[in-house]
Parts: C-alpha cells; sequence; structure tokens
C-alpha cells in the first residue's frame, strides 16, 4: 500500500467521529491509520444544527447528515437546495453534481472551501 492514501489519526475520549457509514463515539482514545478511500470525518469536522448558523454553514450541516443518514437524503438535500441557492451557480452545480453521484465527501469539501472564504471575508 502507497503510503500517500494513508492518514494517521487520533481520537480522544467521547469524541465522536463518523467512518464508513458508522457514527461512533469512542470510550477509549486511540490513534488509527485511515485510506484515502475511507468516508471518514473527525470530530472537529462534525457540526450540530444548533451551532449552524449562516446559510453556508447549514448547507454543511445538511449534507454531513446526507453522509451519516443517507436513508434520510432526500429530506436533507431539500433543505441543502435551499441554504445553496444564494452562492454562485459554478459552486453550486458543484454541490449539486457530488450529491447525485452520491460523492457526499466531495460535496463537504467543496462547502468547506466556500466556508473559509466566507470566514476570510468576515476577519
Amino acid at each position: 500500500m502507497a503510503k500517500t492514501n494513508q492518514s494517521n489519526v487520533f481520537i480522544r475520549k467521547g469524541e465522536v467521529f463518523f467512518l464508513n457509514g458508522a457514527l461512533i463515539k469512542a470510550h477509549d482514545s486511540f490513534g488509527m491509520e485511515i485510506m484515502a478511500s475511507d468516508t471518514f470525518l473527525l470530530p472537529s469536522q462534525i457540526v450540530s444544527e444548533a451551532t449552524s448558523k449562516s446559510n453556508l454553514q447549514k448547507a454543511y450541516y445538511y449534507a454531513q447528515q446526507m453522509m451519516i443518514e443517507p436513508e434520510k437524503k432526500d429530506i436533507w438535500q431539500k433543505s441543502l437546495d435551499n441554504c445553496i441557492a444564494s452562492l454562485p451557480s459554478n459552486t453550486q452545480k458543484k454541490i449539486w453534481r457530488a450529491c447525485k453521484e452520491n460523492d457526499m465527501q466531495k460535496a463537504i469539501c467543496t462547502i468547506r472551501v466556500e466556508l473559509k472564504k466566507e470566514a476570510a471575508l468576515l476577519n
């Protein structure tokens, strides 16, 4: 296995993370190696609806939920569509395309880029 396809992560006791379809709470601290092909959200990348204030933050939350709860994708998709309506059309298309292809990690990555731009404008 090529080393570039792997990432080492450390999870602290009590943190919640998402790995390949499972939302997991760590009972003990541990380190693990994940493959680039794994679907993974670090504890710092999981947001709650209550902390999502802007439309872009809410879009991230809904995309995250589509990854975590794929059986409710249609419900989350409608909310996501409403949140990204004000984004530039090329960004909207990237997110919609990723959702249509069920590549939620790509949709989340696109939204993260926009969140960084939004944060830079606010600072």
